[in-house]
């Protein structure tokens, strides 16, 4: 499993330091590796090393070879969102790819969108007549795997919660700014602000900030035991103000004189 994990973060790594649609020919082979990774049992940090790759895949592929990995991607969400194994990192992870699917064109995804983020508006517009579906991710905040509505009120948190990105100088960025986050309780808050934020997000149709993005990936492929916040980096400049939730290594990583 070590050895596959190496494999993996390898692979990850050369098609992040390559341009943009630099291993369109190699598609179907990337797509074979790793089909014949998630086939076995995996543990948390090998999962982990194949969601990090599918999300520079999304980044780094051109969108006409996105659609084959469509299935693939959202198989792995689902699997892991309404499975019974509640790792933060890997809930985390998850969403971390979920988050970039939605920011990048990525139309095969952004149809299926409503799996993973509840309409709300439309639960209330039903409530009463039809149990409208939960997206996994407000199951998940809820604690609720019954799939129905249950009185979910994510939009509270927005903007309580440290780490939440809200994007800069007219960009769109990622949402979901943290590293790695092991408490289980604060990542349901966590989530639950991302949950509401993430519409917003997708209606302001800004550009998306491509340096932004490949610093932020590449910040990702750091060991998570060092539970870094990509805002203790010098993604802006800036360091978390919010050790509670989220612990930076301020010996790894200085602020930028």
């Amino acid at each position: 499993a070590q050895q596959r994990g190496q494999y993996i973060k390898r692979l990850g790594l050369s098609l992040l330091a390559g341009g943009k649609g630099q291993y369109d020919m190699y598609v179907i082979q990337i797509q074979e590796k790793l089909l014949e990774a998630l086939k076995l049992h995996n543990p948390p940090f090998l999962s982990a090393h194949i969601l990090l790759c599918l999300r520079v895949i999304i980044f780094r592929l051109s969108t006409e070879h996105l659609r084959s990995f469509a299935t693939l991607i959202l198989n792995e969400l689902i699997k892991l969102l309404a499975g019974t194994r509640q790792e933060p990192a890997l809930i985390l992870a998850a969403c971390k790819l979920i988050d970039l699917c939605l920011l990048l064109p990525f139309e095969q995804f952004n149809t299926h969108d409503w799996m993973f983020m509840s309409d709300n508006q439309h639960a209330l517009e039903v409530e009463g007549t039809v149990a409208a579906f939960v997206g996994y991710i407000d199951q998940f905040v809820a604690g609720n795997p019954n799939g129905v509505a249950s009185g979910i009120d994510t939009g509270t948190v927005i903007g309580s919660v440290p780490g939440l990105n809200t994007g800069r100088d007219g960009k769109a960025e990622p949402l979901i700014t943290v590293h790695n986050m092991n408490d289980l309780e604060a990542l349901r808050k966590y989530l639950g602000a991302f949950s509401s934020a993430a519409s917003s997000n997708c209606l302001a149709a800004l550009p998306v900030d491509i340096e932004f993005v490949d610093r932020y990936l590449s910040l990702d492929f750091l060991d998570p035991s060092s539970s870094l916040s990509l805002h203790s980096t010098n993604l802006w400049g800036e360091r978390s103000e919010s050790p509670s939730l989220v612990e930076s290594d301020p010996d790894l990583i200085q602020r930028p004189s």
